[in-house]
């Protein structure tokens, strides 16, 4: 659930999962973790509760990406800020 709640941006369910106990670098979909599907999708506020929450941002996942490399790759569109990302991670 907090995998699908950070690809999608859904910040009120993701609060609330993390509340709940759900694990930053947890298992996921496509992306690997919830972590690296935030930042693959653009989701700038997602992305700083999970840094806010404990997230490493120099941890790699899965075949070695780091959650810059996955807001590099990332596609601009309606509710989705790649460079507000990756001025977060660059922090």
């Amino acid at each position: 659930p907090l995998y699908r709640a950070c690809e999608s941006g859904c910040l009120e369910a993701a609060c609330l999962l993390l509340d709940r106990g759900a694990h930053i670098g947890g298992p996921g979909g496509a992306w690997d973790s919830p972590w690296l599907a935030a930042c693959k999708a653009g989701h700038a506020e997602i992305v700083r509760l999970l840094l806010a929450r404990g997230a490493d941002p120099c941890r790699r996942h899965g075949l070695g990406q780091t959650g810059l490399i996955m807001a590099s790759l990332g596609v601009e569109g309606p509710g989705k800020d790649h460079v507000e990302v990756i001025r977060l991670l660059l922090k």
